[in-house]
């Protein structure tokens, strides 16, 4: 393998999916944790083993600090999914499409012609691999399943919820109640104990079984009194996902680390800082005095992150908002259900935490953001607090926050459900014109203005979708976002858990300064409390989620990620990682081209949803050939300038990402650009961003691209 194909491909070892979680729990790691001095440290309460003092002394502690990832969880399949679920007996399938072969005819359920058309007939045809014939079981109910078909997106249905025999079953859009959602549902019940295992889908409403009468092909499929009778079986094959490879991308082994990382940021150092909460793996019954788990992870060091318990900022940074500061600094505010005024300051150079000015409000599950004269915006985050969420702004050279008053939260909760949660993780993005654009997660978006004031303006609906708690929304181009999955459903165990997630995805285009939704390709995969990022070549990676909106649950996984393409509004499915990244999980850039992705759950006792841990994704542009490298490069720059850089190899472009955090699914700092060049050879002259309208200020990774194919990042300050 050539030097230039795939950064430190020694590190990765043998290859972590297609392992079994029995090979993986054996990857371990010599982690390093050292423990804050600030002046409110205090004991712990479970014996474990020694924390590393700054002073290089070892105590004796009891807080719970994880070196081996908790991988083996009942709650998923350990294959990847390949298994067959086992349908009726309360698990979800897991991330699964599968083929429903007839028993009788051997053909498999297909929707006539590959259409996505409401009211294409379901009928019975030759087994094949496309996306027709791949079914998904999506969970509504304990037992209940509407089966959308892959390529469409849309539900096998008894036609009309008919509950008479033999009536036919055609493929209509996914209703989640009303009229439509008669007819929807499926109850898979196992027939005898022979293997491959033979089934039943009775419907719910009628209370039939699907049978194809005959062997003819094309036979529609209706639904009849039920019998064992062979053409009232089916068998299950689930779809393998795509296996590692060039085409496909490359996982990293599974790398421990000492707590969850339910937030990340990516440092201008190129280390990544990631935090949990009070406790390593728990987030509920805080200690009197407010503390927070934090991991410094490095990533060409990745066996030996260095844990510590942040203690004298007296915050516990759990769901909190975050955003990347002018200077390259971390800001965290919020969170918490004790202290959630408060706002603490992670600076990379010393690697130190640092305590600011407190909110003027409490607030649990804000959102922030980094506005283009550098200070920082902060919504929401009202819900348990039902205080206003009106939105506040830091000035980060004098460290006061003060109110915005204009910027209310009325129009995001106008309409809103209890279960919607609306006031939590608005979606913010400063816009070319900039204003801040919140595309969701109500489907009414709007605009804010933080100046004199403060306003809000309706920049209209988000086309046909619904509300989209935990959706993934990215900008993939200047004043152009992704917006893709969710689910109306935020909860913690409850018969709503069920509601499938999403798979509606929308290019919105504020470039113009009003909101163009353009409806696209849905996703692959139904997911909410996914991660995207935006990659150099400037695709989005969405990576991790579940199938339904049940918090802290590994059920219905989904562990393929997928691969936008925004030259053609399509989806590529990509090589599944080797653990669920549910609610809590995180996904970062990092500055050579590899994505991060870790975390999940943080239950508020210890559950086998936890994932204590992170995997590395080699996209596959990094196999596509050499790559072009930047040999040297300014290290900031002002707006409207142009600056030179020294290449070498094959250089056709120049991208800008801005460096980021993420909690929640919520990452408002990533911004991408592609930058005008000129010159050839080893100089070229770049033209820089034009304001923070475009590019608000901080620290930025600059690729040299050769077509897809991106270098290594020069970190750049843009100010």
């Amino acid at each position: 393998m050539g030097i230039e194909r795939a950064l430190d491909w020694e590190m990765f070892g043998a290859a972590a999916v297609g392992l079994s979680l029995f090979a993986v729990t054996a990857i371990c790691a010599n982690v390093a944790v050292a423990h804050d001095t600030g002046p409110n440290s205090m004991g712990m309460d479970k014996a474990t083993r020694p924390l590393e003092h700054s002073n290089g002394s070892s105590v004796a502690t009891n807080d719970p600090i994880p070196v081996l990832a908790l991988l083996q969880s009942p709650h998923f399949v350990p294959s990847l999914g390949v298994t067959p679920a086992a349908f009726g007996t309360g698990r979800k399938d897991v991330g699964v499409y599968h083929r429903l072969r007839s028993v009788s005819s051997g053909l498999c359920l297909d929707v006539l012609g590959g259409s996505s058309n409401n009211g294409s007939a379901i009928v019975q045809f030759t087994c094949h691999s496309g996306e027709a014939q791949q079914w998904y079981f999506g969970q509504v109910s304990s037992g209940n399943y509407q089966l959308s078909a892959k390529h469409s997106a849309k539900c096998m249905r008894v036609e009309g919820g008919s509950t008479a025999a033999g009536a036919l079953l055609s493929q209509q859009v996914c209703a989640r109640d009303g009229a439509g959602f008669s007819g929807t549902r499926f109850i898979p019940r196992r027939v005898g104990t022979t293997t491959p295992a033979k089934y039943q889908l009775r419907t719910h409403s009628a209370g039939m079984c699907l049978q194809v009468p005959d062997s003819t092909l094309k036979a529609r499929a209706v639904q009849q009194p039920c019998t064992t009778a062979s053409s009232f079986l089916w068998t299950f094959e689930p779809v393998a996902p795509p296996s590692q490879s060039d085409v496909n991308g490359r996982w990293s082994p599974v790398y421990p680390l000492p707590s969850i990382p339910s937030a990340a940021a990516l440092l201008p150092n190129r280390k990544v800082i990631t935090w949990s909460t009070w406790n390593a793996e728990t987030f509920g019954g805080s200690d009197p005095v407010d503390r927070t788990y934090t991991v410094l992870f490095d990533p060409r060091n990745p066996t030996a992150p260095t844990g510590s318990i942040i203690t004298h900022t007296d915050h516990n940074m759990f769901c909190p908002g975050t955003a990347m500061l002018a200077d390259g600094r971390l800001v965290v505010n919020g969170g918490d259900e004790k202290k959630s005024a408060v706002t603490s300051i992670y600076d990379y150079r010393s690697n130190t935490w640092s305590r600011a000015a407190s909110m003027n409000e409490e607030r649990w599950y804000n959102t922030s953001v980094t506005v283009p004269d550098g200070d920082v915006f902060t919504l929401g985050g009202n819900r348990t607090s039902r205080l206003s969420g009106t939105g506040e702004i830091w000035d980060w050279l004098a460290n006061t926050w003060n109110w915005v008053p204009g910027a209310v939260m009325d129009p995001i909760v106008s309409g809103a459900t209890k279960e919607n949660r609306a006031q939590e993780h608005p979606r913010l993005f400063v816009a070319p014109n900039g204003k801040l654009f919140l595309p969701g997660p109500t489907p009414n978006m709007q605009w804010y203005d933080i100046g004199s004031g403060g306003s809000v303006k309706s920049a209209g609906r988000r086309g046909d979708d619904e509300f989209s708690q935990n959706d993934v929304t990215v900008p993939f181009d200047v004043g152009k976002l992704l917006k893709t999955g969710g689910n109306p459903m935020y909860n913690f165990g409850t018969e709503d858990g069920y509601w499938p997630s999403s798979r509606n995805s929308y290019v919105i285009d504020v470039s113009s300064g009003s909101a163009v939704v353009t409806k696209i390709a849905p996703m692959k995969y139904p997911r909410t409390f996914a991660n995207g990022v935006v990659l150099p070549n400037g695709q989005v990676l969405v990576v991790g989620g579940l199938d339904n909106g049940a918090g802290f649950s590994d059920d219905g996984a989904i562990l393929v990620p997928e691969l936008f393409d925004p030259a053609t509004n399509s989806w590529t499915e990509l090589a599944p990682m080797a653990k669920p990244r549910p609610y809590h999980s995180v996904a970062l850039l990092l500055d050579d081209g590899r994505v991060l992705v870790g975390g999940g759950g943080l239950c508020r006792y210890d559950c086998p949803e936890n994932h204590p841990d992170v995997q590395i994704f080699s996209p596959p542009y990094l196999f596509k050939g050499p790559r072009p490298v930047i040999q040297s490069a300014p290290s900031s720059v002002a707006y409207g300038s142009t600056f030179n850089v020294s290449t070498m190899g094959t250089v056709t472009g120049f991208a800008l990402i801005r460096m980021s955090s993420v909690s929640h699914s919520t990452n408002t700092d990533q911004r991408y650009m592609r930058l005008a060049s000129s010159g050839s050879g080893a100089t070229r002259t770049i033209s820089a961003p034009s304001s923070g309208n475009v590019a608000p200020p901080g620290f930025y990774l600059l690729f040299a691209l050769d077509g897809d194919v991106p270098s290594k990042a020069a970190v750049v300050q843009i100010k």
